[in-house]
């Protein structure tokens, strides 16, 4: 049999329509097949397409959000019900400033005070809303009520209609493999495409440290589309990712 999706992004959704950014936890959940899942959406990435078994309907439930889905057996049906509390994405708030700053520096990318300089001014900027509209900061926790392990920021350009900059995608060395990146950055593209995003733009350094975050960026469809020499300094060159999100 073939079960085809219908809905977006799978026939069988719970969506909260127009609150992309709202916190929220999705959870899956399979007793029977098709699998039933309860995911968050606002765009259609796996709209129509179609799955041979509930294996390889689980490997896109994950692949489409981030989350890793528990083995499923030879038959193609789930080996015991999943009853999972999956990753938890809300705005940032005030009161994690320390731990999102921290993140940042366990990175490697950041020293202490850099990560203040920097980041610090953007969570302040946007506390005090001063920052263009739509922009937004995300934090993941890998379970609900669990610590920050990653967040990003990111802001339409000002100059360029419809195009938006992903500044900033972190996660701590401890979350890596986790998913927690990739659901971070579906969860930006789909902000980004709710308030008429054509084009994602990341920006990052060819240092050996950021090679991760290159593959990370290429895995995830984003292709690279110049190298600036030396930009961040002496043997560090600017490398610029981009990605259609929306209509030309």
């Amino acid at each position: 049999r073939t079960w085809r999706c219908s809905h977006s992004p799978l026939a069988w959704l719970a969506c909260p329509r127009g609150s992309s950014l709202n916190s929220w936890t999705p959870q899956a959940r399979c007793s029977a097949s098709p699998a039933r899942c309860r995911l968050p959406c606002s765009t259609s990435p796996l709209a129509g397409e179609s799955f041979r078994d509930t294996r390889q309907l689980l490997y896109h439930v994950g692949r489409s959000t981030g989350h890793r889905i528990p083995a499923v057996g030879a038959d193609g049906y789930a080996e015991y019900p999943l009853s999972l509390s999956l990753m938890h994405l809300e705005l940032v708030s005030s009161r994690d400033r320390s731990a999102l700053l921290a993140v940042a520096t366990a990175t490697g990318l950041f020293s202490e005070a850099d990560a203040e300089g920097l980041l610090g001014g953007v969570l302040d900027a946007l506390a005090a809303d001063r920052l263009s509209d739509g922009s937004a900061a995300v934090a993941c926790r890998l379970s609900q009520f669990g610590p920050v392990c990653g967040w990003t920021y990111l802001a339409p350009d000002d100059h360029a209609d419809g195009v938006w900059n992903l500044w900033w995608l972190g996660v701590e060395p401890t979350a890596h493999g986790s998913g927690a990146a990739a659901a971070l950055l579906h969860h930006a593209e789909s902000h980004a495409l709710a308030h008429g995003a054509r084009l994602m733009i990341v920006e990052t350094s060819s240092l050996d440290s950021t090679a991760r975050a290159r593959r990370f960026y290429s895995r995830e469809g984003y292709a690279a589309i110049g190298q600036v020499p030396e930009f961040y300094g002496p043997g560090d060159d600017k490398v610029i990712f981009f990605r259609r999100l929306g209509p030309a």
